[in-house]
């Protein structure tokens, strides 16, 4: 059985990307645990439609449930979305069954990306910030800073993204299943 690798970091950093380029590299199986809960809940088109649409508290539940039910997972890279190590019972639920790597942007680059987005979950968090700041670039980097200790904190390998391709970073996760037996 080849563990399971499980990508986080924040929207903008590539998960998806970089999760579809390696599983077509190398015959993995590819999860998107976005697409995921948009299937479960047919109704909407994006991740930001569904966050607006059923709340911040049932979408963490939504999440919740897709993680739990994520069936056979040999051979397989999940992209998971942004806030799923916000609940402990993600982060349980991923160590248990693979390994964790946190793919690491720098914060100025993913302020460039983030900005591009206009209503994705962590936009309308950093939207609510800047309300009382008046500085949307100041409200996002401290967001993002807001998370990045929970994403060294369980990740199992961090991977700093700055300046290196999606391939080679396809080729490092590689290179790390390798080097642990897997």
């Amino acid at each position: 059985m080849t563990t399971p690798l499980f990508l986080c970091g924040y929207k903008g950093c590539g998960k998806t990307t970089i999760a579809t380029l390696f599983a077509a590299r190398y015959a993995a199986q590819f999860i998107d645990t976005d697409t995921l809960m948009l299937a479960a809940h047919g109704d909407h088109s994006t991740i930001a439609s569904l966050y607006a649409h059923i709340g911040e508290q049932a979408f963490r539940q939504l999440e919740k449930n897709i993680i739990h039910q994520l069936g056979d997972l040999n051979n397989s890279i999940v992209a998971t979305g942004g806030g799923t190590l916000l609940q402990p019972a993600n982060v349980i639920e991923i160590k248990t069954r693979g390994k964790l790597i946190y793919l690491y942007t720098d914060t100025e680059i993913l302020l460039q990306r983030l900005l591009t987005y206009k209503t994705i979950p962590s936009i309308i968090t950093a939207q609510a910030v800047y309300q009382q700041s008046g500085d949307i670039a100041q409200a996002l980097h401290a967001y993002v800073h807001s998370r990045d200790g929970l994403y060294i904190t369980h990740a199992d390998h961090i991977i700093d993204t700055t300046a290196r391709s999606c391939t080679d970073i396809a080729s490092l996760i590689y290179d790390y299943r390798g080097s642990h037996g897997e």
